[in-house]
């Protein structure tokens, strides 16, 4: 009997998992010496360290990521912080999802709220996109996407908008493209 041949709704499933480490170097005009004189001051450190696991098989998806920030000359003891890197940490998303058929999915947990695009900036992190607050945008609830060759359609629900406030969020993205 020959093998079945080879179906794209039979994906084996995968698992990727990923460790970014940035380290930063500051060099300061304006900083002061313990006897209050103007000095130049330059500072090479940890800054951040990002830990991602992504999921994907025919029918279910997940990611999820974990940052630490901490252990470089901002983080200091003047600041109010004890300066070791992993100080801050948090999870920045973490959802899973089901692939309802080619073009649909649902999504729930800490998910992409819709009008985010993750792919705006160039840099690694920290991008005018980052700044100005249109990526790396995440909330708990729940997103539906369909998206076709001509119009992609997202609606998301989440318990509370950003910052965290009362009440519910709707958020509907239409995207038609030619």
């Amino acid at each position: 009997m020959a093998p079945p041949a080879y179906s794209p709704a039979k994906k084996d499933p995968a698992l990727k998992l990923g460790l970014a480490i940035r380290g930063r170097y500051d060099l300061r005009f304006n900083d002061r010496s313990k006897a209050g004189r103007n000095r130049t001051s330059n500072h090479l450190s940890f800054d951040t360290a990002i830990v991602t696991a992504d999921y994907d098989s025919a029918v279910l998806f997940g990611s999820a990521q974990y940052r630490f920030y901490g252990g470089s000359f901002i983080y200091g003891k003047e600041s109010g912080y004890k300066n070791y890197p992993g100080e801050i940490s948090f999870p920045l998303y973490g959802y899973l999802g089901a692939k309802i058929n080619k073009t649909s999915q649902v999504t729930f947990g800490l998910a992409p709220v819709p009008f985010d695009d993750r792919w705006w900036g160039a840099s690694f992190l920290n991008s005018i996109g980052f700044v100005y607050g249109l990526e790396e945008v995440y909330n708990l609830g729940a997103v539906l996407g369909h998206k076709t060759d001509k119009w992609s359609f997202d609606l998301g629900f989440f318990r509370r908008p950003l910052p965290m406030q009362w009440g519910a969020v709707p958020i509907v993205r239409v995207i038609l493209s030619t």
